[in-house]
């Protein structure tokens, strides 16, 4: 390896030991702490609902009931949408067994409104 070459690549290392590990820089600190919140809050209610997680079936059933469940309580969007992408975060192999309850997300973007401010 040349002279040059090893600089470069002991100058990338430098810039990416003061970024961290390349897992953390997945999604933004914000996002993350949203995501936890939402996930905290679906198990808790998942807690108080008596579900057990016996299979992905199971966290797909009751992330559905979750959804609709935000929907009756007047919850935002966003709780929905943080708690399905979380789950997926938090637990990679459930992308893909999430379908219905992402549908239900998309049939709540169009039948709800966006919220916007006022025109001054």
């Amino acid at each position: 390896m040349t002279e040059q070459r090893q600089r470069r690549k002991l100058a990338r290392q430098h810039v990416r030991k003061k970024l961290g590990k390349l897992a953390n820089l997945t999604v933004q600190k914000k996002t993350l702490q949203r995501y936890e919140t939402a996930v905290a809050t679906f198990f808790a209610w998942t807690s108080r609902m008596y579900i057990d997680f016996m299979t992905v079936g199971c966290i797909a059933r009751a992330a559905e009931q979750w959804i609709s469940d935000c929907w009756e309580e007047g919850e935002p969007l966003s709780v929905a949408a943080d708690t399905l992408s979380g789950l997926q975060y938090f637990e990679p192999e459930l992308k893909g067994h999430l379908k219905q309850a992402w549908r239900l997300v998309g049939t709540w973007r169009q039948e709800e409104p966006p919220t916007r401010a006022p025109p001054i």
